[in-house]
C-alpha cells in the first residue's frame, strides 16, 4: 500500500506530516513535550474549528476575543491577560464551552485564574480578529477606556472620585446606548456609567437648588436694598432741609457786611435743597457784584495782573512770592504751579507782556525779573535779572509791541529795557532823570509813543512815612 502522502496547509509552503504516515520518521520542529508556538496548521484547524461554533457562540468569541485585546493608541495592538472573573461577568451560559473551544483550536491559553491569547501574531495573521478590531476602533477604544475606570473604581471601593463626568460621561454614555445588547457592556461596566450618572444627576440637582436658593436670595437682597435706599432717602431729604435752612439763616446775617459770601450761602443753599424762597434770593443778587477770595499769600498782597488772555492772573505781595492762578472759571480759581520766590524781600509790581509769554515783576531786591509763563503751570526764568536800579524798583511797564519793558524805581530814575528777546534783554540808552523823588509808577500810551511817569517830591520810605506825598507828573516823548 502506497505510503500516505502528507497533507499541505493553506497558510504553509512547508507540508505537514500526519501521524503514522510516511513521514512519521522524520522529526518534527517543534517538541512532542509542549505545544508549539503558533504552527500554521493550527491557525488553520483553529479557523475551521470556530466555524463550527454555532452563531451565537460565535458572537460569544468574539466578546471573549475583544477583551483579550489591548488597543495601541499611536503603537501595535497587544494581547492583554485577563482575569476569569472578567469573563465570568458576561452572564452567558456558554461563556466555559467557548473557552474549552478556543484553547483547543490553540487560539487562547486557559490558566486556573487567567485567559489570554496564545500568540500575539494572531493579532495580524487572523483576518477576522483584525475585522473585529477596526471595524469599530474608536468605540472599542471608549470601551477600553471605560472598563479600565470601572476596575479602578471597583479596586478603590468605588471612590465617587473617580466615577465620569462632563463631556467623559456623555462619550461614555453614547457608546453605552449603542451596544445596549453587547455583550461588551459587563455588569462592572453598567455599575460604573449608573454611578456616574447618578452623581451627575445629584450635581444637577444641587446646582438647580443652589440657583434657586441664590435667586430667592437676590430677591430678598434686592427688597431689602429698595427699602434701603427708599429710607436712606428719606433721612437724606430731611437732613438737606435742616442743612438748607442753616444755610439760609446764616446767608441772612452776613448779607448786610458781606453781599458776595451771602450770595454764596444762598447758592449752596439752594443747590442742596431747592425752594422759591431761595430762588427770588438768588434773583436779587443777579447784578450784584461778587467777590471771590484768593488764599495762599502769608502776608499783604502788593500786586495783581492778568494775562492778555484773561485766563491767568498773577499776584505777588510782601511775603515775597509771585503766585500764579488759573481763573478761566472766576468762580472757581486755582493754583498753578509752586509759588515763585526768586526774589528776596517785597514784590511791588507784576505785567505780562502783550503776547502774554512773559511776566515782569519788580520788588524791593533793585532787580526785574522776567519770567517765560507759555506754560502758567511752569514758568521758568528768561535768562540773567535786569541789574540798574540802585534802591527799590516800584513799577514794570511794557510798551504796546511788546518790545520795552520800562521800569522805575525809588532812585528817582527810570529805564528802558529792550525785551525783544526776553531771554537776552539789554538796557536803552542812560536812566532818564529829572524827578526829585521816588518815581512810583510809569505806563506806555496805546502806541507806545509816550511814556507818561508819576513820582513823590518829598522823599519818604514805603509804608513808614508819616507826611503826604506830592504828586508829579512827567511825560518823556
Amino acid at each position: 500500500m502506497p505510503p500516505a502522502s502528507p497533507t499541505p496547509c493553506r497558510w504553509s509552503r512547508t507540508p505537514c506530516a500526519r501521524p503514522g504516515g510516511a513521514d512519521a520518521a522524520t522529526p518534527s520542529p517543534w517538541p512532542v513535550t509542549k505545544p508549539p508556538r503558533y504552527p500554521t496548521c493550527s491557525r488553520a484547524d483553529g479557523r475551521n474549528r470556530l466555524r463550527r461554533l454555532t452563531p451565537s457562540q460565535q458572537h460569544l468569541a468574539r466578546a471573549v476575543f475583544l477583551r483579550l485585546v489591548v488597543l495601541g493608541e499611536g503603537a501595535d495592538d497587544t494581547k492583554r491577560r485577563v482575569a476569569r472573573a472578567e469573563l465570568d461577568a458576561l452572564a452567558h451560559p456558554g461563556t466555559q464551552a467557548v473557552l474549552d473551544a478556543l484553547a483547543q483550536a490553540r487560539l487562547v491559553t486557559l490558566d486556573t485564574d487567567t485567559v489570554e491569547i496564545t500568540h500575539e501574531a494572531l493579532l495580524q495573521a487572523w483576518p477576522r480578529l483584525a475585522g473585529w478590531l477596526n471595524e469599530d476602533r474608536a468605540g472599542l477604544l471608549t470601551h477600553q477606556r471605560l472598563t479600565e475606570a470601572a476596575t479602578t473604581w471597583e479596586r478603590e471601593h468605588k471612590d465617587p472620585g473617580l466615577l465620569y463626568r462632563g463631556s467623559q460621561l456623555a462619550t461614555a454614555t453614547e457608546w453605552a446606548e449603542r451596544h445596549r445588547s453587547d455583550l461588551l457592556l459587563s455588569e462592572r461596566v453598567q455599575d460604573f456609567l449608573w454611578a456616574s450618572l447618578r452623581q451627575q444627576r445629584r450635581a444637577g440637582h444641587l446646582r438647580r437648588a443652589a440657583v434657586a436658593v441664590l435667586a430667592v436670595l437676590a430677591v430678598l437682597a434686592s427688597t431689602a436694598a429698595v427699602v434701603a435706599f427708599q429710607q436712606r432717602g428719606a433721612a437724606r431729604a430731611e437732613r438737606d432741609v435742616a442743612i438748607s435752612r442753616e444755610i439760609t439763616a446764616r446767608s441772612e446775617q452776613v448779607e448786610s457786611n458781606d453781599t458776595s459770601l451771602a450770595a454764596r450761602l444762598s447758592l449752596a443753599a439752594y443747590r442742596l435743597r431747592p425752594s422759591p424762597e431761595l430762588y427770588t434770593r438768588l434773583l436779587s443778587t443777579e447784578n450784584t457784584p461778587l467777590a471771590t477770595t484768593l488764599t495762599g499769600h502769608t502776608d499783604t498782597v502788593f500786586a495783581v495782573a492778568y494775562s492778555p488772555d484773561r485766563r491767568t492772573l498773577a499776584t505777588a505781595g510782601t511775603d515775597g512770592t509771585v503766585r500764579l492762578w488759573d481763573v478761566t472759571d472766576s468762580a472757581r480759581p486755582r493754583a498753578l504751579g509752586k509759588p515763585l520766590r526768586d526774589h528776596i524781600g517785597w514784590v511791588y509790581w507784576l505785567a505780562f507782556s502783550p503776547d502774554g509769554r512773559t511776566l515782569a515783576a519788580a520788588g524791593r531786591d533793585r532787580v526785574v525779573r522776567l519770567w517765560n509763563v507759555t506754560d502758567p503751570a511752569h514758568p521758568a526764568v528768561w535768562g540773567p535779572t535786569l541789574r540798574g536800579h540802585t534802591s527799590y524798583v516800584f513799577s514794570v511797564s511794557f510798551s504796546a509791541d511788546g518790545r520795552i519793558l520800562a521800569t522805575s524805581s525809588y532812585d528817582h530814575t527810570l529805564r528802558l529795557w529792550n525785551v525783544s528777546d526776553p531771554e537776552h534783554a539789554t538796557p536803552i540808552g542812560h536812566a532818564l532823570t529829572g524827578h526829585v523823588g521816588a518815581v512810583a509808577s510809569a505806563t506806555f500810551s496805546p502806541r507806545g509813543r509816550v511814556l507818561a511817569s508819576a513820582a513823590t517830591i518829598t522823599p519818604f520810605t514805603f509804608g513808614t512815612s508819616r507826611t503826604r506825598p506830592s504828586p508829579s507828573l512827567s511825560a518823556l516823548r
